[in-house]
């Protein structure tokens, strides 16, 4: 055991400690959407913790380089903690999901920088990459089983995960990962992943199907935002070096394609049709008692119900907003606030959580809650800019998008808990601690 827990960074770097930490982050990231896998995931933690001991040790310089998003942090997780004491009206439960949602989260970002800090042959964006992959791949072979035996394939429906949106969330995660390797991989002065660009590109294909097909609206927004803002930011800083002529033609490709998949979606997914009426009807709610999930949809002008998902998540969202003015230090943390919140203003419903990551937090924690986490996230895009800007470090760029990311995500769904919040701190450390070991001099790919 002494033995083990002296090992210098130079052998952690290789041998059996790099392929044991390289192999656990890819099982994480493959298996963390797919249901009933919570006592792998946290199987998984224990080991990575583990193989985080040794190196321990000598991480306090990348703490210390990387003390604003880590202080925000501490702040955020400190804040939660009194209002948990102090303004909870559930303590006793909010306390619980503290330990078991942010506190397990907080240690999956610290596991994350201490593993990473230390320079192997393959990076996190391998891993990630790697492990999204994984899970297309199982989902593709799933519906095509489907195909086979039914002659039809699946739409608006997932195989490897619980729904589509979990499935969704992952992949538009790790198409950042793709699509930035893609265009910027070999900029700058570090390479960010080993994987070559025909595979990157048959990657995107494959990601771009399975996305198509599970038909979430969320993950098709995701997919557009994230091509226009690598569209642009390709055309800033490698523009010049194609001429006019070229990068004008990029954009035609980009934009025709994306209008291509953006009609096909349209024209697939037949909530389309009723998105108007149910997304003004949903921001009535206060006309619509079916919000609390009690009760018949409200009727369009057509006499048909309006859209159950765009009608619901509008309903929430500004009913959520609503208690938020009127309780701006929030109820308390925990998994279904959003409904306990609703019940303790007189309320009766069938609720659970608000669709919405912010109206969520804001819920929970309140106002100072949004405002700390939003201050963490933005430390870490700031950290990325610079790191992209002025060191050409790509990994800077997928922590901007990453952040961007989960932040649009948060807007209209539940996200701010589980594997996916664990998921995110645990990358973003990562990526932080490669970014400050490519910056110490005598480190490298």
């Amino acid at each position: 055991m002494s033995r083990f827990l002296s090992m210098s960074d130079a052998a952690a770097s290789k041998g059996w400690h790099a392929i044991a930490v390289l192999l656990l982050s890819f099982i994480y990231v493959a298996v963390c959407s797919v249901g009933h896998t919570v006592a792998l995931r946290y199987a998984l933690q224990g080991g990575l913790l583990l193989l985080a001991l040794p190196l321990l040790g000598h991480s306090l310089p990348t703490f210390r380089a990387a003390r604003y998003p880590i202080i925000l942090l501490g702040l955020f997780m400190a804040y939660a903690t009194l209002h948990t004491l102090l303004l909870s009206r559930w303590p006793a439960i909010s306390m619980a999901e503290l330990r078991s949602q942010l506190g397990m989260a907080t240690l999956w970002f610290f596991i994350g920088m201490v593993l990473y800090r230390v320079c192997r042959k393959f990076s996190i964006s391998d891993v990630v990459i790697a492990g999204g992959v994984a899970l297309a791949l199982a989902e593709f072979g799933l519906e095509g089983y489907q195909y086979l035996a039914t002659g039809i394939w699946p739409y608006r429906e997932t195989f490897a995960t619980p729904t589509y949106l979990e499935f969704t969330f992952l992949i538009n995660f790790v198409l950042a990962f793709v699509v930035a390797t893609l265009c910027f991989g070999h900029w700058g002065r570090t390479q960010v992943s080993r994987i070559s660009k025909p595979w990157l590109l048959a990657i995107l294909a494959l990601f771009v199907f399975v996305s198509l097909h599970a038909a979430a609206r969320n993950g098709m927004i995701g997919m557009v935002y994230l091509s226009f803002s690598m569209l642009l930011l390709y055309s800033i800083f490698q523009g010049v070096k194609h001429g006019w002529v070229k990068l004008l033609l990029i954009w035609l490709v980009v934009i025709s394609s994306l209008a291509g998949l953006v009609t096909y979606a349209i024209k697939q997914d037949s909530r389309n049709l009723a998105f108007t009426e149910s997304v003004t009807a949903g921001w009535d709610y206060q006309h619509h008692p079916t919000w609390t999930q009690i009760g018949p949809l409200p009727l369009m002008s057509n006499g048909e119900p309006v859209d159950d998902s765009a009608f619901k998540r509008v309903a929430w969202i500004h009913s959520g907003l609503d208690m938020i003015v009127s309780h701006p230090l929030g109820f308390g943390f925990m998994r279904e606030v959003f409904a306990q919140a609703v019940t303790s203003i007189g309320i009766k419903n069938n609720l659970g959580h608000a669709h919405s990551g912010f109206i969520d937090l804001g819920l929970a924690l309140g106002v100072p809650g949004i405002v700390l986490w939003l201050l963490f996230c933005a430390s870490l895009f700031v950290t990325g800019y610079r790191r992209f800007r002025y060191q050409q470090d790509v990994r800077g760029l997928i922590l901007m998008l990453m952040v961007c990311g989960f932040l649009g995500r948060m807007l209209n769904e539940s996200i701010f808990r589980d594997h996916m919040l664990q998921l995110f701190l645990f990358v973003a450390g990562a990526l932080l601690a490669e970014m400050i070991a490519m910056a110490t001099p005598g480190q490298g790919d």
